[in-house]
């Protein structure tokens, strides 16, 4: 008996496949939005990031809250 899609649901009967698929989803949801809320910021000049009241190392602390945000609203859907 070959596996396909419809004979792992029946067999997995809690839905682990489809948790770990979705929790591997919205880590990989969550490095993009960290790396891209990183590389818009950094290419922000100084006198730009202090305007919006940001310092550069406040960037890193930024994209991590970005990130954790997105990966909540992932699993929440």
């Amino acid at each position: 008996m070959t596996l396909t899609a419809t004979n792992i649901e029946r067999r997995n009967d809690n839905g682990l496949v489809a948790k770990l698929i979705g929790s591997i989803n919205a880590y990989i949801l969550g490095r993009r939005v960290a790396k891209r809320t990183t590389e818009e910021l950094n290419a922000l000049r100084d006198r730009d990031l202090a305007d919006l009241g940001i310092s550069r190392l406040d960037i890193a602390r930024l994209a991590a809250e970005a990130r954790k945000a997105a990966v909540a609203k992932h699993l929440a859907a």
